[in-house]
């Protein structure tokens, strides 16, 4: 399932896979006169992901079968801190292969939805994971 979904990801011109490849996009940009160089980062994005968003995100890019394990893998989510236990209601645990590939997918979708609603688009941007930065 991870494989069939980590397919999806990289589906937009701002994509990077790894933080190497961030650095190497950056480092002979050069910025003209009244250029701004703005960087973002979403701040603790995997327990902020939207869940039922998500979901349907990835019911639109797969088949229902899909979908339906992806459910499962990431509801209800518990996990033991200081020896109570605690279901996490909001967003997508870390510690398995599957929440960073819907962090992606998610983000991809953000991203191109927020572009659609701008009037200028920004002259160059790139994002890895979470971490966009765009001229």
């Amino acid at each position: 399932m991870a494989l069939k979904l980590k397919r999806l990801v990289g589906q937009t011109d701002s994509f990077v896979k790894d933080f190497m490849s961030f650095v190497k996009e950056w480092k002979y940009v050069r910025l003209d006169l009244g250029d701004m160089f703005v960087s973002f980062d979403v701040v603790s994005l995997y327990t902020k992901i939207p869940i039922q968003e998500a979901f349907d995100i990835i019911s639109r890019l797969t088949d229902q079968d899909t979908t339906k394990l992806v459910r499962i893998c990431l509801t209800p989510t518990f996990f033991s801190f200081q020896g109570e236990f605690y279901e996490q209601t909001c967003g997508v645990a870390t510690g398995s292969p599957l929440p960073p590939i819907v962090a992606y997918i998610f983000m991809e979708y953000f991203e191109t939805k927020a572009l659609a609603s701008v009037q200028f688009r920004p002259e160059k941007r790139k994002r890895f994971v979470d971490d966009t930065c765009v001229v």
